[in-house]
C-alpha cells in the first residue's frame, strides 16, 4: 500500500483504501487520521466514511456521527445502513433508530426499536 500510495499521492481512492488497510491491521489512530485527510481534502468523495465508523467504534466513540454524516451523501450504500450495523449498542441507539427513520428504512427501524428478546 504504501507503493501505491508514493506511486499516485494525490489519488483519493488509493489514499482511502491505504486507510481501510491500518483499520484491517488494527491501526486505528493511523486510519483515522489518513481517512480524514482525504475527506477533508477531497469534498464530495464518498469512500471513506465506513472506515471511519469502524475506526471510531472500536475506540469506543463517534461511530453514530459517522453514519449520520456518511448517509446524508446518498449513494448506493444507503440501502443496507440497517443490514450492515451488526453491533447491538449502535442498533438500539436512539440517534440510530431515527437515523434510519429519516432515510426511511421502516422495515430497520422496527427492528431495532423493538426490545431484544
Amino acid at each position: 500500500m504504501r507503493l501505491a500510495v508514493e506511486l499516485d499521492p494525490l489519488n483519493p481512492f488509493v489514499r482511502a483504501l491505504h486507510g481501510v488497510q491500518l483499520l484491517m491491521a488494527d491501526d486505528l489512530q493511523g486510519a483515522i487520521r489518513v481517512t480524514e485527510e482525504v475527506l477533508a481534502s477531497t469534498p464530495g468523495f464518498g469512500f471513506g466514511y465506513y472506515t471511519l465508523i469502524h475506526a471510531y467504534h472500536y475506540l469506543g466513540e463517534k461511530a453514530i456521527d459517522w453514519y449520520e454524516l456518511g448517509f446524508q451523501i446518498t449513494g448506493p450504500n444507503v440501502p443496507y445502513l440497517g443490514a450492515k450495523v451488526k453491533t447491538p449498542a449502535i442498533q438500539s441507539n436512539p440517534r440510530f433508530i431515527k437515523l434510519l427513520r429519516d432515510m426511511k428504512l421502516d422495515y430497520w427501524t422496527d427492528k431495532y426499536s423493538q426490545p431484544s428478546e
